[in-house]
């Protein structure tokens, strides 16, 4: 996947900056984000984005792309089932 190709220096210099901008002001407020049945072009913008993103922050955001998925991706970062939505499996 080639940004580049689709992004100017400009676009790209000023996307980098709203995100340094960010992490300077809210400094790991983040503990986790679950994206479940994220489109396809989320995956796209996603990998687009992430060369800009500082390694913690990756670490926290987990994709879950299957629904059977959902629960044990959650109960391995310590989330008691039922604290999990029961849309999603939780009790």
């Amino acid at each position: 996947l080639s940004y580049s190709k689709h992004m100017s220096s400009k676009s790209r210099g000023f996307i980098k900056a709203i995100f340094g901008v960010q992490g300077d002001i809210y400094p790991e407020t983040l503990w986790k984000m679950f994206c479940i049945n994220v489109p396809y072009t989320f995956n796209v913008v996603w990998r687009i984005i992430q060369p800009w993103l500082d390694d913690t922050v990756i670490q926290k955001i987990k994709l879950i792309r299957s629904r059977k998925d959902i629960v044990p991706s959650m109960q391995a970062c310590s989330i008691p089932i039922e604290s999990i939505p029961k849309a999603c499996g939780g009790e």
